[in-house]
């Protein structure tokens, strides 16, 4: 890790340690909401991807749907753990989100 790198990992220590949104954080402390974000996430990237060489990894698990012909489908929300939302989930594109989950 370079010194910038260190330095944007002390700052988003200090915003974890804060319980401050990130935007009041970044308000107190004069920094760039979105140079903040870019580096939270650029961190985060970078934690997953050494687990990623670790032991942990992340599979897709199957999951069954009963439908009944009698009732409407009702769209479900996924939130996966980087913080994307998958919205409207419904049996009639849980291919395409399948797909979607598979390249991620």
């Amino acid at each position: 890790m370079n010194e910038r790198e260190q330095n944007w990992q002390s700052v988003v220590d200090a915003w974890q340690s804060s319980h401050l949104s990130g935007a009041a954080f970044c308000r107190e402390h004069r920094l760039v909401y979105h140079q903040f974000q870019y580096w939270q996430q650029k961190l985060r990237d970078s934690e997953s991807g050494d687990k990623a060489c670790g032991a942990q990894t992340h599979q897709l698990v199957p999951v069954q749907v009963a439908h009944r012909a009698n009732t409407s489908e009702v769209p479900l929300q996924l939130q996966l753990p980087n913080g994307l939302v998958i919205r409207d989930v419904t049996l009639s594109n849980i291919d395409t989100v399948t797909q979607l989950l598979q390249q991620l």
